[in-house]
């Protein structure tokens, strides 16, 4: 496949690289969500995504959460607001309205 230059002497692949940015986006838009709301801490959220074969055990167990804090998000201890499950997690809290 095609190859990408990616730090010295390092190369990765196409889809590799689309990996790394679609990750990248996805805990921005995270990390934004939560600088966006931290002087309204009563606000609540849902953790919302795919419920699939590909999902963690940590976001199945947030899925099935309900309404949080940020607070209370990030004092789970298994998932928390600014990285979600971890690495290439497809999920984000959506404020609940």
């Amino acid at each position: 496949g095609l190859q990408t230059g990616f730090g010295v002497g390092t190369f990765i692949s196409s889809s590799e690289a689309s990996f790394l940015i679609g990750d990248s986006f996805r805990r921005f838009s995270r990390v934004s969500t939560a600088k966006a709301y931290k002087d309204f801490p009563e606000t609540k959220f849902i953790y919302d995504g795919p419920f699939d074969s590909k999902t963690r055990d940590v976001c199945q167990r947030a899925l099935k959460e309900g309404e949080l804090t940020q607070k209370e998000i990030n004092s789970l201890g298994y998932v928390d607001f600014g990285s979600g499950g971890g690495y290439n997690c497809r999920h984000r809290w959506s404020k609940v309205f």
